[in-house]
């Protein structure tokens, strides 16, 4: 990654995402409706962002000196943040997965409920949910019998 995009890749952690948008739509309206990019450019959201700080850094340099090194300190914080990532870790009733995947241990330690996660088990307790689902799907008159292909004619329905 370049200098640049590194620091176009912090900006994002600085600024929401609604913040981004409102930004360029409002550039794009100084700019007599027309966007930063060409319509044809890869990766328009980065080239766009990196535009629209370029115009800010410049016009801070010409009219407003003294607020462009908070501007600038913005980006040298936003690269020092640090994210957890979030993580699952399925134990299949195991009681020390996370120790044994750190290497801490050489063995798995079956849980109480060790049971619960033989294969019988497993399509029991899903065969009970699903059918579950579908009854109340089938009840509420939402269940779908036909497939839908998403074209630029048709909208879809999109489950959630």
């Amino acid at each position: 990654m370049s200098g640049d995009e590194d620091v176009l890749a912090s900006c994002l952690k600085v600024f929401p995402p609604a913040y981004i948008a409102f930004l360029k739509e409002w550039f794009e309206n100084k700019n007599n409706g027309n966007s930063l990019v060409h319509e044809d450019a890869s990766s328009r959201k980065l080239k766009t962002q990196g535009k629209m700080i370029s115009i800010i850094r410049n016009s801070l340099e010409k009219s407003h000196s003294e607020l462009l090194k908070p501007f600038k300190q913005c980006f040298v914080d936003a690269k020092n943040l640090t994210e957890q990532k979030r993580q699952y870790l399925g134990t299949y009733g195991y009681k020390n997965v996370k120790e044994y995947m750190n290497l801490e241990t050489d063995t798995l330690e079956p849980n109480v409920n060790f049971e619960r996660f033989e294969f019988d088990n497993i399509i029991a307790w899903w065969k009970k949910h699903a059918s579950k689902r579908f009854e109340n799907l089938k009840n509420d008159g939402r269940l779908r019998n036909q497939l839908e292909v998403w074209t630029k004619n048709q909208e879809i329905d999109i489950i959630r």
